[in-house]
């Protein structure tokens, strides 16, 4: 396979790159860029960024209620969570930046 293999590590607080001979071997939080199995090219930086929300608790796709008409969100998934101020969009940014960081470090 070919891509760019990363693995969150057991205390989910760091992030090391993982070579595809050691890939089958990989814990619950080992990502593959690209994906291969999908039907069109994903961009690397949404993947990963998806990735880290998801080994976080968090659903990066999750529409917030305060990006609707509620003005509220309960939500204990919402990517909004991650600031004290609950900015999704800021959020998911924080979580592309993750993601850069990352494909520049394997790269």
């Amino acid at each position: 396979m070919t891509g760019i293999y990363i693995q969150f590590t057991d205390d989910g607080r760091t992030i090391e790159k993982f070579s595809s001979q050691r890939f089958a071997g990989a814990n619950g939080w080992a990502f593959r860029f690209p994906d291969a199995d999908a039907a069109v090219d994903p961009d690397p930086v949404e993947v990963g960024a998806r990735s880290a929300a998801s080994a976080m608790g968090f659903d990066f796709d999750e529409q917030c209620g305060y990006e609707t008409e509620a003005d509220h969100c309960d939500s204990s998934t919402c990517i909004g969570g991650l600031n004290e101020d609950h900015h999704p969009e800021d959020c998911r940014e924080m979580m592309r930046h993750i993601a850069r960081a990352v494909l520049a470090g394997a790269a």
